[in-house]
């Protein structure tokens, strides 16, 4: 839940990774973990090679 909150505001709403970690008041570290983690998931899904396709 944490990861996909930074990934949208980071994705969505532009936010910088220090703006993310003060209005979740986390360090800026975390806030920075959290998105790379969520966009490794979201990536892994969409290129989950169930799909069948390859392009």
């Amino acid at each position: 839940r944490e990861q996909g909150r930074a990934l949208v505001m980071a994705g969505i709403y532009g936010m910088t990774g220090q703006q993310i970690a003060d209005v979740e008041q986390i360090p800026l570290g975390t806030a920075k973990t959290r998105i790379r983690t969520a966009m490794g998931k979201l990536r892994s899904t969409l290129v989950s090679p169930k799909r069948g396709d390859h392009g």
